[in-house]
């Protein structure tokens, strides 16, 4: 993580009454441009519009890790989520949370992302600008966070085709978005 992504997390992190560190998102606009800051318990619960970055990690036989989500998670406890993702925090830029995210969820830092897609807030995405980033075929190897991740694996196009169409109900929506929008480059 870079000193100005650590900084900008450090930020955006403030004390609610409790004693509890509380994450601030970036509020967007109609034309996506942050006008407002607030804890993200309130974005979410009033289904304001803000960003979150998804990363794919990939292995060198160009399979992408996925993992389960722990079963403490507020949303989408059990289900099977896309390598690493998370709410982009107020000042951080796109790409910074993304590499944020891989370093908590999975243990891995220092890796080249690539911008792969990105779709705009609606009601499917709950409101959520989403960034898709990957990264080139890496021999890195997942540590995965237990307070955020059951197991995981890497499969390949196939296997991920395959849970997509036959078993949605135990993905994540952004796990089923990230397949239908990341290039496998085979």
């Amino acid at each position: 993580m870079s000193r100005k992504s650590s900084f900008r997390k450090k930020k955006a992190l403030r004390m609610d009454d409790a004693g509890q560190e509380k994450e601030l998102l970036e509020v967007l606009d109609q034309s996506g441009k942050p006008f407002l800051v607030m804890h993200r318990d309130g974005v979410l619960r009033q289904r304001l519009r803000h960003r979150v970055a998804l990363v794919c990690l990939r292995d060198p036989e160009g399979r992408i890790y996925v993992h389960k989500r722990a079963r403490g998670r507020s949303a989408y406890a059990g289900l099977w989520n896309v390598s690493a993702s998370g709410r982009v925090l107020a000042g951080e830029a796109r790409h910074d949370a993304a590499l944020r995210e891989l370093a908590e969820e999975l243990g891995i830092s220092g890796l080249e992302l690539t911008l792969t897609a990105r779709i705009e807030p609606s009601a499917a995405t709950d409101n959520a600008e989403i960034s898709l980033y990957c990264t080139h075929f890496v021999s890195a190897v997942p540590r995965p966070n237990p307070d955020e991740i059951e197991q995981g694996m890497f499969v390949d196009r196939d296997e991920l085709d395959a849970l997509v169409r036959d078993m949605p109900h135990l993905l994540t929506p952004a796990l089923i978005w990230a397949a239908e929008h990341m290039e496998w480059n085979d």
